[in-house]
């Protein structure tokens, strides 16, 4: 009878490890599957930060666009104030004042008149 007691006593012990090491198996998983969800609604909340920014730019784009003149007429030109002095060629159209601009920033070699 003590030899009966002694096997159904183990193999209960076996049955509670077992379900021990299921459970420890289980709370890992679970840690795991927890900080997985945290990683992702992470990466949610940055993609939805990141398409507020985008739906914003492409908004503030939108309205430059619809608010940009598409020609500009000689009368509606204006000319900033030139410090430049007295021997620079004035220009009169505005394709001049692009050549003259062009003009005054870039580098001028010295000519060598012989």
């Amino acid at each position: 009878m003590n030899a009966k007691f002694d096997k159904k006593f183990k193999e209960q012990s076996d049955q509670i490890n077992n379900q021990r090491n299921e459970i420890i198996s289980l709370r890992q998983a679970n840690v795991s599957f927890l900080n997985a969800q945290s990683q992702w609604n992470r990466v949610v909340n940055e993609l939805g930060e990141i398409k507020v920014v985008l739906t914003d730019v492409s908004s503030l784009l939108r309205k430059s666009e619809s608010t940009a003149p598409t020609r500009i007429s000689q009368e509606d030109a204006v000319f900033p104030i030139d410090n430049k002095s007295k021997n620079e060629e004035m220009c009169e159209t505005l394709k001049d004042i692009d050549v003259c601009q062009y003009n005054y920033h870039t580098p001028t070699r010295p000519t060598s008149q012989g």
